[in-house]
């Protein structure tokens, strides 16, 4: 994924007690397309603020608990602007919070 273009901001919060592994997939703009890289692995109940390309993002999140193993597929959303946006994560879906 290249850097650049229009930034956001984006904080992902595990909301599970296990550790996550999770991916980020922008679809292409004019300025970047892919995976954004460095995101793994988010400890249990952490959060990681990240500067992004604007753009829309597929999120996928494999909850690493040895008892209660998870997996959670999208929702895609489109984020641009200085909107403070969070992902969290937790055992059973992803959730896009905006301001």
């Amino acid at each position: 994924m290249g850097a650049s273009g229009p930034k956001v901001f984006l904080m992902v919060i595990n909301k599970t007690k296990a550790s996550v592994t999770f991916s980020l997939y922008l679809s292409e703009t004019p300025f970047a397309c892919g995976f954004v890289p460095g995101v793994n692995p988010l400890a249990p109940h952490a959060r990681l603020a990240l500067s992004i390309p604007e753009g829309c993002y597929y999120p996928f999140a494999m909850v690493n608990d040895p008892k209660k193993a998870a997996t959670n597929g999208g929702p895609a959303r489109c984020i641009h602007g200085d909107d403070k946006i969070e992902l969290q994560i937790d055992y059973t879906n992803n959730t896009w919070l905006f301001p």
